[in-house]
C-alpha cells in the first residue's frame, strides 16, 4: 500500500440504522468511545464520527453525547428499511473507512485498531472479522470455529451454491470508495 493510502484514512464513520432502538444506544456508545481511544492511541490523526439514521421517525433519538467523537442524528421523514437507512448514513459519512453497526451489535475495545491495521497492511477494501452468534440459551458461539470456515467468505463459488457467509455488515471494516454506487442507489 502506498503512503498516499495510509494518508487518506483520517475518519472513519460508524453508520447505525436506528428502529425504536434508545435503549441499546449507551452501549454501543461506550463501544465505540473505546475503540475511538485505542484509534487515537495508535494513530493520533486519525478519528472517528457516529452518524445515527432515525428509520423511525416517530421515536426521537436519545443520541448519547461523546467527548470522543462528533454524534449526527438523520432522520428519515418515514420508516424506508435497514438499508436505505445505511444508505442515508454513507451520503451523511465523511470517512474513508466505513462502519455499518446495527444498533444492537457489538465489537471488541480493540475491533477498530486490528482492523484498520490489517487494511494498512494488506491495501484490502474490506476487511471482515470473526463474530459472536448469540444462542437461545445465553450462550455465545464464534461463527466461524475453523480456518476452513472463516476462508469460505472469499469463495464466490460458497456464495453461488449456499448463502452470505457475512451475517452482518458490522462484521467489516471498508473502504468507502469501494462501495459500489449500484448499492447506494438501488435500495
Amino acid at each position: 500500500m502506498s503512503v498516499k493510502d495510509n494518508e487518506s484514512m483520517k475518519t472513519v464513520s460508524f453508520i447505525t440504522p436506528f428502529y425504536n432502538g434508545n435503549r441499546y444506544l449507551p452501549h454501543l456508545c461506550e463501544v465505540l468511545t473505546q475503540n475511538t481511544y485505542g484509534l487515537a492511541q495508535r494513530w493520533p490523526d486519525m478519528q472517528t464520527e457516529w452518524i445515527i439514521v432515525n428509520d423511525s421517525p416517530q421515536t426521537p433519538v436519545k443520541a448519547p453525547v461523546s467527548s470522543a467523537f462528533p454524534v449526527r442524528v438523520v432522520n428519515h421523514p418515514q420508516n424506508a428499511g435497514i438499508h436505505a437507512a445505511r444508505a442515508t448514513g454513507l451520503l451523511h459519512a465523511t470517512g474513508s473507512l466505513v462502519l455499518f453497526l446495527d444498533q444492537d451489535d457489538e465489537i471488541a475495545p480493540d475491533f477498530l485498531v486490528r482492523q484498520v491495521q490489517t487494511i494498512r497492511d494488506t491495501g484490502a477494501d474490506v476487511v471482515v472479522s470473526n463474530a459472536w452468534i448469540e444462542q437461545s440459551d445465553g450462550r455465545k458461539l464464534l461463527l466461524y470455529r475453523t480456518r476452513f470456515q472463516y476462508r469460505k467468505i472469499l469463495r464466490m463459488a460458497v456464495y453461488a451454491k449456499t448463502h452470505n457467509q457475512i451475517v452482518s455488515p458490522g462484521q467489516c471494516l471498508i473502504r468507502r470508495a469501494s462501495i459500489p454506487e449500484f448499492w447506494q442507489s438501488h435500495i
